[in-house]
């Protein structure tokens, strides 16, 4: 492939030398070959150094050339080093894994409260939704009476979401922190959230409302969401889970039945720790997330199986070098989605926050 000044550029000028970025689809030896560098004879000196993006067996691969000699529109370049792709690839797969370890540790809170299918294939997730059986008699002889048991499926369309950044190639040696931990975890956060935006925009949908939404969370209104739950059935088999907003946090910190060791015990104290606590058989734990509206939090109360949540692809990222801005793209990807299965199994309590 014939050289194109389009894909010259320069990175630094200092001291009447140049130093260059290329990139070509061609291979070291190709571009370093007497004659390929001739139509930019007017732009380069002798001692330019070039940096280029070549073809190393299907993958890029970068090689330094010097430009040798440039006389009568003839230039030669000789290379001085080359990187492989492996450091590259090396780099890419070290910060996947460590993108794909903080997402489980402190993004999403929510996917592990529903129902959850992974390795998805395709853009539309099934969940399945089974009515309730009726047991009945039969006459001597008879035919066994058949239930006729409803199935619904209800689908679950998967969307892809992206969390990029630069990373430029000489910030590590401007600055004291770890900037590549800085994007992990910056990834990793927003990975987590969307995970949870997913499925507190399911939870939004139900409309079973325990009383309103003129008070905070009381013991009365947690009652009520618990007697709307047993007249609909949802087992009570301990995969129900509650989640609040902090300010519902504090007020369930006022209700003696859920603070206090007499009630509880010792070992379910939330004074022990504000991340999850259990109480009337439900995992209760506090969320930054909720939707709040008019001045009014939206909790929830519900079983896991209620949600549904597809994943099509994992966290996973990936690393390119851009020689024009002398920098690394990081780009951490997924491919999720997120359902309402059954609204029954999923009660609202509309609490008052301003």
């Amino acid at each position: 492939m014939a050289y194109m000044s389009k894909d010259i550029s320069v990175l630094a000028y200092a001291d009447g030398f140049t130093a260059w970025h290329y990139t070509t689809a061609d291979t070291a030896d190709q571009i370093a070959a007497p004659g390929h560098f001739n139509a930019a004879s007017s732009m380069l000196c002798v001692g330019d150094e070039i940096t280029a993006n070549v073809n190393t067996a299907g993958k890029i691969g970068l090689v330094r050339l010097l430009v040798s000699g440039n006389s009568h529109g003839v230039v030669t370049v000789e290379v001085v080093g080359s990187t492989s792709t492996s450091v590259i690839n090396a780099y890419s797969t070290q910060y996947g894994h460590e993108v794909h370890a903080a997402y489980q540790r402190m993004g999403t809170k929510l996917r592990n409260t529903v129902r959850t299918r992974n390795n998805v294939k395709g853009a539309i997730a099934v969940f399945q939704k089974v009515g309730k059986g009726t047991a009945s008699t039969k006459a001597r002889h008879g035919k066994v009476p058949v239930m006729n048991i409803d199935h619904t499926a209800v689908e679950c369309q998967l969307f892809d979401y992206y969390a990029g950044d630069w990373l430029d190639k000489l910030d590590e040696l401007k600055i004291e922190h770890d900037e590549r931990a800085v994007l992990v975890n910056a990834g990793a956060y927003a990975l987590g959230r969307k995970t949870d935006e997913l499925i507190i925009a399911e939870l939004d949908k139900s409309t079973n409302y325990a009383l309103d939404g003129t008070t905070g969370l009381t013991k009365a209104k947690v009652l009520k969401a618990f007697e709307m739950l047993g007249e609909a059935d949802v087992p009570d088999d301990g995969n129900r889970f509650a989640i609040v907003g902090w300010k519902q946090w504090s007020d369930l910190m006022g209700i003696d039945e859920f603070a206090s060791t007499d009630y509880v015990g010792s070992s379910d104290l939330p004074w022990k720790g504000t991340q999850a606590k259990k109480w009337l058989g439900t995992t209760w734990m506090p969320h930054s997330g909720l939707t709040k509206s008019s001045g009014v939090r939206y909790c929830y109360w519900y079983h896991q199986t209620a949600v549904g949540h597809a994943c099509g692809a994992e966290v996973k990222s990936e690393i390119t070098y851009q020689g024009d801005r002398a920098a690394w793209f990081v780009n951490n990807f997924m491919s999720q989605g997120a359902a309402l299965v059954d609204a029954t199994g999923a009660v609202s309590l509309r609490c008052l926050e301003l």
